[in-house]
């Protein structure tokens, strides 16, 4: 062997030294700061990403309240897409695999998911945990449309925290080590729904008028809770557009009546809002039925009953 090959030689081992070396420093570094992350994370009294727990909700009110039980210590997925209907809502792939993929699944009940048998027995095979939030209310305590049971229970101020007591049991079920920290979440949220519940009780107190005039009936749990009525404009079971003969039926009851408000449950564009209310001669409040997402929870219920208010004719 001669100098220059030995020269090579010595040099190629010399770098792959180096090269060694500056992998190991590499991964001492990030190590380093994984390990500071986790001390900060601890110090902060988080929990790190990997080791939370998934938990699926069906649908944005449900998501909302999950998600302020679960802070930082759970990651909370929704089901149903924002902005659809979730009586009409059909799971997709990604949909079943968040479902696969979390610990604890929420659901309302009342047969507002269609695919809620099939939900409970993919936890089933799991072994995971199903919240049923419905079946925190009391039979006598629901509201009966013909042969169904109105779903909207999460409009009443009053049944809401019974909901978020149903929610709070299934995260000291799916997680107990972080009970503590999820009971002192529901209590705060607990507090949040009862002031909100306050507000209705006070501004609902002194109203002129006693009923509302409706195209839709979600408001069956507040006109209960909160004493006032509601007439719904609509026939007994349907759903959906108003055909030409039903709105001119509508207009001739709000001219007879003299109906000045007509709550509907959808948002409708300020166009399609202007062109409703010139076809049947009221102005058009809507229902926030705190589905969408686009406000939160108590945005939405304080929607409602500033609507409330004014069609109500309340001091």
């Amino acid at each position: 062997m001669d100098k220059k090959q030995l020269a090579i030689i010595i040099l190629s081992v010399a770098t792959a030294g180096i090269l060694i070396f500056m992998v190991i420093d590499i991964w001492n570094s990030i190590n380093d700061v994984r390990r500071s992350q986790k001390m900060r994370l601890a110090i902060q009294g988080q929990t790190p990403a990997l080791q939370r727990m998934q938990v699926a909700a069906s649908f944005y009110p449900l998501y909302f309240f999950s998600q302020q039980i679960a802070g930082d210590k759970a990651d909370v997925v929704q089901i149903i897409q924002a902005g659809s209907d979730p009586s009409k809502y059909n799971l997709t792939a990604g949909n079943i695999t968040n479902i696969e993929n979390s610990k604890l699944i929420i659901l309302n009940g009342l047969g507002l998911e269609s695919w809620f048998t099939d939900a409970q027995n993919i936890v089933n095979a799991k072994k995971g945990f199903f919240v049923d939030v419905s079946k925190s209310i009391d039979e006598n305590d629901l509201v009966f449309d013909g042969d169904h049971t109105d779903y909207h229970i999460w409009l009443s101020a009053k049944l809401a925290d019974n909901i978020i007591e149903e929610i709070l049991q299934g995260f000291l079920k799916a997680d107990p080590q972080n009970a503590e920290f999820y009971k002192s979440n529901a209590e705060s949220l607990k507090s949040k729904v009862q002031q909100i519940d306050s507000e209705f009780e006070t501004g609902l107190q002194n109203c002129s008028s006693k009923n509302i005039f409706v195209l839709s009936t979600g408001f069956s749990y507040m006109a209960r809770d909160y004493n006032f009525g509601q007439v719904s404009l609509l026939e007994p079971g349907q759903t959906g557009q108003l055909s030409q003969k039903q709105q001119e039926n509508i207009a001739d009851f709000v001219k007879k009546e003299n109906v000045q408000y007509i709550f509907w449950e959808s948002k409708l564009s300020l166009e399609a809002t202007e062109s409703m209310e010139k076809k049947i001669g009221s102005k058009i409040l809507t229902i926030n039925l705190a589905e969408a997402g686009d406000v939160d929870y108590f945005s939405a219920m304080q929607e409602n009953l500033n609507n409330l208010k004014t069609a109500l004719r309340c001091q």
